[in-house]
C-alpha cells in the first residue's frame, strides 16, 4: 500500500569532522524538488544550522548517504553513514495549516506504505544524542507512525494527529535520548498500523558537564557586536580522554582555530584588535581538519597530543594546566582578527 508516487528520496544526513566532537545534523526527507528549512529554522530541537536534503529519483532502497553536512560546523562529516534500508515513495501534500520552513520540512516525506523501515546511523562520536523523528502525517489525522530508537531507554512513541500549529511531541515527532559507545550505531524503527511517514530527522549533542575556569574575559566585541566566547564540557581526568573545545558568538562564515598553551598570558599581537591570554609555547590547532568556519567550531581535544609551537607534539599528565583560547578571522574591523577569551583546565 502506498500514497501515491513522486520520485523516491532519501534524506538522512549528518555529520562530522574527524577533528570535531559530537556531531549536530538536520535532515529533510522527502521530494528533492521540495524546499529544504533555512539555516536559521530550529525546528523542535532548536538546532539551526544546515538542513541536508538527499534525492533519489530512481527510488532504490537501500540507499546510504555518506559525509553529510554538520548543522553546526558546516563542514562535511567524515566517517558518518546514514542509511534506510527501505521505503516505498516520496511523497507530498499541502497541509492548509504549515507554511514556509514548516511547510519545508513537514509537508514532504518518505511513505513508508503499510510495511517497516529502519533508519541506521553510524559513525558518530561517543556520547550521548537526543534524535528528534519527524513522523507526523500531512494527508490524514487518523495516519500514525510508531517510532522506536535504539539503544535508548525511552519507549516507542506513537506519532500522528491534526497539526497542532507548531511542534508537538507525540504528534509532530518523537524523542529519544541514546547513547553512543565506540564503534556502535544509532538504529530508528518505524512501523505503523496503517500507512507510515518519515518527515525528517535531528540528530542533536547532549551538553557534557563543563570543565575549567574561564578568565582575560569578556573580550573584546567583535564584528557581530558581542565578544566570542570559549567554553570546555567533558573530564578533567587524563585517563577519560574526554575534552571538548567550543567557541562561540564568532562572525558568520569567517574562519578560525583554537590555541593552547601551559601559561597564561595577556598581550595586543600586531594585526589583531583582540586581547592574546596565552604567553609562553603556544601550539596551534590549524592543520585543515581542525578549521572551523563561524558562527560556532568545536575541536575535541586528543590528550596524547597537544601542538607545540614547533614541529611536534607533548602529552597531558596529570597534575598540569592548559590553557586554550580561540583566534578567528575578523575582517570588518582594523587588524583583522580577533580572539575569544580563554579557559584554563586544570587535569588529574
Amino acid at each position: 500500500m502506498q500514497r501515491g508516487l513522486l520520485s523516491v528520496l532519501v534524506a538522512i544526513f549528518g555529520v562530522s569532522s574527524g577533528a570535531f566532537a559530537r556531531q549536530a545534523i538536520n535532515l529533510d526527507a522527502g521530494d528533492p524538488a521540495a524546499p529544504i528549512p533555512a539555516e536559521t529554522f530550529g525546528a523542535a530541537a532548536g538546532q539551526v544550522g544546515t538542513w541536508n536534503a538527499f534525492g533519489n529519483p530512481l527510488g532504490t532502497s537501500p540507499h546510504t548517504l555518506s559525509d553529510p553536512i554538520d548543522a553546526v560546523t558546516g563542514l562535511p562529516a567524515t566517517g558518518v553513514e546514514i542509511t534506510i534500508d527501505t521505503y516505498v515513495a516520496n511523497f507530498t501534500f499541502d497541509n492548509p495549516g504549515t507554511a514556509g520552513d514548516d511547510e519545508a520540512l513537514m509537508d514532504d516525506l518518505f511513505d513508508l506504505g503499510a510495511g517497516a523501515a529502519r533508519v541506521t546511523i553510524s559513525g558518530l562520536a561517543d556520547g550521548d544524542y537526543e534524535i528528534y523523528t519527524y513522523a507526523w502525517a500531512p494527508d490524514s489525522a487518523t495516519f500514525s507512525t510508531i517510532v522506536d530508537v535504539a539503544p535508548s531507554a525511552d519507549p516507542a512513541q506513537s506519532i500522528g494527529g491534526a497539526w497542532p500549529g507548531g511542534y508537538a511531541l507525540g504528534v509532530t515527532h518523537a524523542l529519544h535520548t541514546a547513547s553512543v559507545s565506540a564503534g556502535g550505531q544509532i538504529d530508528i524503527d518505524l512501523t505503523t498500523p496503517d500507512i507510515g511517514s518519515l518527515g525528517g530527522i535531528q540528530i542533536v549533542p547532549v551538553a557534557s558537564d563543563p570543565i575549567g575556569t574561564n578568565y582575560c574575559g569578556p573580550a573584546v566585541p567583535n564584528s557581530t557586536g558581542v565578544p566570542g566566547v570559549i567554553s570546555a564540557f567533558g573530564s578533567t581526568v587524563v585517563a577519560d580522554q574526554n575534552v571538548q573545545i567550543v567557541a562561540d558568538q564568532l562572525p558568520a562564515g569567517l574562519f578560525g582555530y583554537f590555541l593552547v598553551s601551559r601559561t597564561q598570558g595577556m598581550s595586543t599581537p600586531m594585526g589583531s584588535v583582540g586581547v592574546l591570554c596565552l604567553d609562553g609555547d603556544i601550539g596551534r590547532y590549524d592543520d585543515p581538519p581542525q578549521i572551523f568556519s563561524g558562527p560556532t567550531g568545536q575541536l575535541a581535544i586528543d590528550l596524547t597530543a597537544i601542538p607545540t609551537s614547533t614541529p611536534g607534539s607533548q602529552v597531558v599528565l596529570p597534575g598540569e594546566t592548559l590553557n586554550f583560547q580561540c583566534w578567528h578571522r575578523d575582517a570588518p574591523l582594523p587588524g583583522g582578527s580577533n580572539f575569544t577569551d580563554a579557559v584554563s583546565i586544570l587535569f588529574q
